[in-house]
């Protein structure tokens, strides 16, 4: 910490207004981060407008109306393999959705997910604090530098405001930081066994961080044992182990268990070689778009995001230079002073055990991430820490080549950053101040509706649209990794043969945005049924025009 004849030499020759703002950085850096992170969430929130990601439409929003309704398993693959994914951690932004609508709600997610940045950046300006001796005015410095490289996180702003969990989860592994890393290496089993219950609850919603929170605990717990002795440090390890392990089955468990019921493979359709559901075939159904295939293509990733591209680690454009300064320019530098300055560079492990941790997390997960599936909006922290580790070397360097590194790195990705935009709407289509809060198009309906490929618009969310009673059939083809066979040849054909024997007050009725073709009609052949010209237009609040149509059964008058 900086003693008050150092911060009194050192504001004397700058203004009243900077010193005031480096001392509350130096008591309050989480509330400042906090505070950006909101006003980029908000411009961004202003700028997109309404928020119709993809996920939204196909299982954000049904999912968590029929695990309200307790009614989870009675569609049928409504919104392909995402129907059988933890539909609680849908549940805060829908219920913020209902209850704020469309506008109010965005904004109490950014308030939520901003977080992220408040923990993320209280933990790494603590490390500095303890570990390094800042001065004034370079402090503020990179500060400066590490706010603007992390708030402007192209991916992790793009998701700020929207239904996406991938912020929520990141604010749990953040938390866990700020937890444990200011206490440093020493052996405290009851933060361990915290820190594991934190971890443990985020995987049991969300299994996609569990990369991350492998190269946490394997990281971590290492050091401790290098820096105790290692009985004492496996102690703590247990209390992690078991906590993290308890939290994971309880949160998981219970939907685990109600998988396994429906379709006999409590993870479906995953690991289906192991477990034989029905429904699938057996084979690897992970997302693998965006795993690097070989070392050479992990080598290129951040290089294809410095110059920008479709396709890279998210679905849409993105160009984020970073990484590439990250792993082209800071980790060589680090390995080469690793080599030739072997004393100094063990003396810093032992002086700094906490910034040599952060690095040696931020490198561990970054492989076990892209090892797993390369998908950037799960490993969010990541995307928010590397901005706050670019910086960090800063302290090492005279005050005026920190502040020319600071500014050219701040220039380069601010001006050539471009973020995901996902789906730009600008407002609700039908005014609803809610989903489906508007109007109701039937009480008691069988519905069917349609996706033949991802660029397909989903249509799940319209469970919202029609009465309790009314039951979802989604058309679709198997394709793996994405979509379920449920035309009348396929393992799902039996249950929608049980919906298609129930008796429907308001009729059976198929929702489509496209020109039915004779696919549709062969579909609803197999069922012994006709697509009608009974059709209607409506309107909701994701789609300007959709057309529902009228299916009865082949031959009825």
């Amino acid at each position: 910490m900086l003693g008050s004849s150092a911060i009194k030499d050192d504001t004397a020759r700058w203004p009243l207004l900077a010193s005031y703002a480096y001392a509350l950085l130096c008591r309050r850096a989480g509330l400042l981060w906090y505070a950006g992170a909101v006003v980029v969430g908000i411009a961004v929130c202003v700028y997109t407008g309404i928020d119709a990601n993809y996920d939204r439409l196909n299982y954000h929003i049904a999912s968590a109306r029929r695990l309200l309704q307790g009614r989870t398993f009675d569609d049928v693959a409504i919104s392909g393999i995402q129907t059988y994914f933890n539909p609680a951690i849908n549940l805060l932004s829908y219920a913020l959705a209902r209850e704020l609508g469309f506008f109010w709600s965005r904004y109490a997610l950014v308030a939520i997910q901003a977080l992220a940045w408040a923990f993320l950046g209280a933990a790494v300006w603590r490390v500095i604090l303890i570990e390094h001796k800042v001065r004034f005015p370079q402090g503020l410095v990179i500060a400066a530098a590490m706010a603007v490289l992390s708030l402007c996180a192209p991916v992790s702003i793009s998701v700020l405001g929207t239904t996406f969990a991938d912020l929520t989860m990141a604010t749990l592994i953040s938390a866990v930081l700020l937890i444990r890393l200011p206490t440093g290496f020493e052996v405290r089993p009851w933060r361990g066994a915290l820190t594991g219950l934190i971890l443990g609850v985020g995987v049991g919603l969300k299994p996609t961080i569990l990369p991350l929170c492998l190269a946490y605990g394997i990281v971590f717990y290492a050091m401790l044992a290098m820096l105790n002795r290692p009985v004492r440090a496996a102690a703590e390890f247990l209390a992690f182990g078991v906590a993290a392990a308890a939290a994971t089955l309880l949160v998981a468990g219970p939907w685990a268990l109600e998988v396994m019921k429906e379709t006999g493979n409590p993870v479906f359709p995953y690991a289906n070689d192991i477990f034989h559901s029905p429904f699938v075939p057996p084979g690897d159904m992970a997302d693998i778009r965006f795993r690097p295939a070989s070392l050479g293509e992990l080598l290129k990733v951040p290089a294809r995001l410095a110059i920008g591209g479709h396709s890279i680690t998210v679905e849409s454009w993105v160009r984020d230079i970073r990484f590439a300064m990250f792993w082209y320019a800071l980790v060589p530098a680090l390995v080469v002073f690793a080599i030739w300055r072997r004393g100094q560079a063990a003396a810093f492990v032992r002086s700094a055990p906490r910034t040599t941790f952060l690095y040696a997390f931020f490198i561990a997960a970054y492989l076990a991430w892209e090892a797993m599936s390369g998908i950037q909006r799960y490993a969010l922290t990541l995307d928010i820490l590397v901005g706050l580790l670019l910086a960090l070397p800063l302290l090492v360097l005279p005050y005026r080549w920190a502040c020319v590194g600071g500014a050219v790195m701040a220039v380069l990705h601010v001006g050539t950053l471009r973020p995901v935009l996902w789906d730009l709407q600008r407002a609700a289509f039908d005014q609803s101040a809610a989903p489906g809060a508007g109007k109701i198009f039937a009480e008691k309906a069988l519905i069917f509706i349609s996706r033949t490929s991802l660029n397909d618009t989903p249509q799940a969310y319209l469970v919202d649209y029609f009465g309790t009673d009314s039951r979802f059939v989604l058309r679709s083809r198997y394709e793996p990794r994405f979509s379920l066979e449920t035309g009348a040849g396929g393992p799902f054909a039996e249950k929608v043969r049980t919906l298609l024997a129930r008796p429907w007050p308001d009729g059976i009725w198929f929702v489509t945005d496209a020109v039915t073709d004779a696919d549709t009609r062969n579909y609803f052949n197999g069922y012994g049924l006709t697509l009608t010209s009974d059709c209607r237009t409506i309107t909701t609040w994701a789609a300007p025009r959709l057309v529902m149509c009228r299916v009865s059964p082949t031959g009825a008058p």
